[in-house]
């Protein structure tokens, strides 16, 4: 099995590119295993909804960056105490949906080190019931990956936090993610243990101990740099890809009113419904609706339209508080 260098980049956009670059670029006669960490970042599966998985205003505050990934799956945290694994190989059919097939010799190199590992009935990776790996595929008719994260010394807090959404209530028919009870692998560990060292560690024994680099050439580097830029750093793809759906809110302007958001395919306003003790006209509505309708729903995007609406930064603020 070849150990894929991905020169010890951090950028989540780049390392997320560099895994479908190669399921879908190297030859299909090798095994690979890739190995990264990432700078804080939240990544969702191709099929979930943004507005039902994360925190937005708590990631926007932590400048955690928000991705999605061409696999399947829920939303997972990264961070620099988290250690993401891939296993590239050919398609087969026997391992669709097969975790534990790969996370066997995971588990394996866990319980050498003392950790008391078990894989779930979901194929997750779990410590005394507790999740430290969460897991998700990709498969071609060429090659397929079987990624997953190890939580080393994670911020647990951050985590929590990015992930407890707090925006409305939102219904869709998206994917949703499941939520679990995690920990971190560290405290099994020696104290010295760093996660470079557990990163050539697990290198070495799922590759062997003189583990053969694929390297890609500086052609193929500027390949996967613009798939990044094109794909994993776009809007379109990060947030637009999520489904309809509908968030009821509440605010309060001298009394509480209801606020009934209709967000469409691709993450773009088409309707608002306001509803309860505020009176509001139906020309006001009309106006407002006319304003944001086919804006994407981010609070930036729904202040500058509030703004041309309202022409007074504190009205426009405030609507956009209740909105998002």
């Amino acid at each position: 099995m070849f150990l894929i260098d991905n020169q010890e980049n951090t950028n989540p956009a780049l390392n997320l590119a560099l895994e479908e670059y190669c399921a879908l670029n190297l030859p299909t006669t090798h095994n690979y295993l890739l190995l990264y960490v990432n700078q804080p970042c939240l990544v969702l599966g191709k099929n979930q909804n943004t507005l039902e998985e994360i925190n937005h205003h708590y990631t926007q505050k932590a400048a955690i960056e928000v991705l999605r990934r061409i696999s399947g799956g829920g939303t997972v945290y990264h961070d620099l105490g988290n250690l993401n694994f891939s296993f590239l190989c050919p398609f087969d059919s026997a391992k669709v949906a097969n975790f534990r097939w790969f996370n066997e010799p995971v588990r394996e190199a866990l319980r050498a080190l003392s950790v008391p590992a078990d894989i779930n009935k979901r194929g997750d990776l779990v410590a005394e019931e507790r999740k430290v790996s969460g897991n998700a595929q990709y498969t071609s008719r060429r090659m397929m990956f079987s990624h997953g994260t190890l939580l080393f010394d994670s911020d647990l807090d951050a985590l929590e936090d990015a992930l407890r959404v707090c925006i409305g209530q939102v219904e869709s028919r998206s994917l949703k993610s499941v939520r679990s009870k995690v920990r971190n692998i560290k405290p099994y560990l020696p104290e010295d243990w760093t996660l470079p060292i557990f990163k050539d560690y697990l290198a070495k024994q799922l590759c062997g101990q003189e583990p053969p680099r694929w390297q890609l050439t500086n052609t193929q580097w500027l390949e996967v740099e613009e798939l990044a830029q094109s794909k994993y750093k776009s809007w379109d793809w990060n947030f637009g890809r999520s489904p309809e759906c509908h968030i009821k809110k509440e605010a309060t302007r001298e009394r509480p009113f209801g606020i009934h958001l209709h967000i469409a395919q691709g993450c773009k306003l088409n309707r608002i419904d306001l509803e309860g003790g505020q009176a509001f006209s139906a020309t006001f509505l009309e106006e407002l609706n006319g304003a944001l309708q086919g804006e994407r729903y981010a609070r930036a995007d729904l202040l500058t339209a509030l703004l041309k609406l309202f022409r007074n930064e504190q009205t426009a603020n405030l609507w956009a508080d209740w909105l998002f």
